[in-house]
């Protein structure tokens, strides 16, 4: 098998690319979107504020019925106790803060990780457009320059060689 060797301009060459390349993906990373505020605090907020509309509905049957359905969801996932929890909901007592939030802390400790998740999935559902525009700008940037440098190199190559050739004299 013959020894291939690059000539200084393909190396140069080569060096430019991956440099260029190191550049543009760098130049990628810190251009995609990210979190304004974490997505924890978010999916909490979302979540006391769901808990706090449903203890401030009036109509008692709406009332049981949104209720049972957060406490069904809560008692699914680890197992609290629904009568406590429905406690909580219709009828939270001023007098007993610190009970009311331990009741919070044990209602939104198992909703909230699949609040998280939820809220995560749409923060990167609504940030999908943008990082497909950067996506492939980056790329069309990443390919351009290097391509053009090349084509533009081969292209000198090809014309000074045509200068030096036996028919330059001619």
């Amino acid at each position: 098998m013959k020894n291939v060797s690059l000539n200084g301009w393909w190396r140069l060459y080569v060096v430019f690319t991956f440099i260029w390349l190191a550049a543009t993906v760098a130049s990628y990373y810190y251009s995609l979107p990210k979190f304004d505020e974490d997505p924890e605090q978010i999916a909490y907020g979302e979540l006391r504020n769901q808990i706090e509309a449903v203890q401030r509905i009036r109509d008692p049957l709406e009332l049981h019925k949104e209720a049972d359905r957060l406490c069904e969801e809560a008692y699914n996932l680890t197992k609290i106790n629904k009568n406590s929890c429905m406690s909580f909901m219709i009828t939270p007592d001023a007098k007993k803060a610190s009970s009311n939030v331990l009741m919070m802390i044990h209602v939104t400790k198992p909703l909230l990780a699949n609040k998280i998740q939820q809220v995560k999935e749409r923060i990167a559902e609504e940030q999908k457009p943008q990082i497909i525009h950067e996506s492939i700008r980056h790329l069309r940037i990443a390919l351009t320059v290097p391509i053009i440098t090349l084509i533009a190199g081969l292209s000198l190559a090809w014309i000074r060689r045509g200068f030096k050739g036996p028919q330059a004299g001619n």
